[in-house]
């Protein structure tokens, strides 16, 4: 059987995920007001901000939200492990979530994820379900009752409510990005079942 056939009951099952999010300016999307997301606690080490021009094929040139530009290597020099990029430098507007290794952040730093934010926006969809990802950080979903999204650390966290038999409560579901690109985003659920969509 199909592993499409089991989106529904996938998501209807998500764990609760303790997700690390901080007070940061820039953590939001677009809009700071929207913090639906952000009432998960824990730690959050994503930097919010652009690439620069002097963005290579080894070093990226990052420019935080508070105007900092960071020089960050591809390649981890202690561990020799490529940082992972997730979507694509499409150009220099677009904005993207980083994470780096170490507690050091500066030039020279390596990176660990980096996210176009901006390519993962929009409407994604499978043979089962639609997932909406508007620039204000609220989310859309046929299947579940998201209402919100952001990225934290390096994964999607999407946010909504779930009825219990002690009321309604927040729910926050975490999947890992595996890939992205114009049309495709590739998906795994706490569960580690993968969920492919398309434009």
């Amino acid at each position: 059987m199909k592993k499409t056939l089991y989106v529904p009951i996938l998501f209807s099952l998500l764990l609760l995920s303790n997700c690390r999010c901080g007070k940061k300016a820039g953590n939001d999307v677009d809009s700071p007001e929207n913090d639906t997301v952000g009432q998960v606690e824990n730690r959050d080490s994503t930097l919010w901000g652009r690439m620069g021009d002097g963005t290579t094929m080894n070093v990226l040139e990052f420019i935080t939200d508070e105007g900092d530009t960071l020089y960050l290597s591809k390649m981890s020099e202690e561990t020799e492990q490529e940082g992972e990029m997730i979507g694509s430098v499409r150009n220099f507007t677009d904005r993207f979530a980083v994470t780096t290794r170490g507690e050091a952040v500066d030039d020279g730093a390596s990176l660990l994820t980096c996210v176009n934010v901006s390519q993962l926006m929009g409407t994604w969809k499978t043979s089962d379900m639609v997932l909406s990802l508007y620039a204000d950080g609220t989310a859309g979903n046929g299947m579940a009752n998201y209402s919100g999204w952001k990225v934290m650390n390096g994964k999607l966290v999407l946010a909504g409510k779930v009825n219990t038999e002690y009321g309604e409560t927040d729910r926050f579901d975490t999947l890992q990005i595996l890939r992205l690109d114009e049309d495709s985003l590739l998906m795994v659920t706490p569960q580690h079942e993968t969920i492919a969509f398309g434009r």
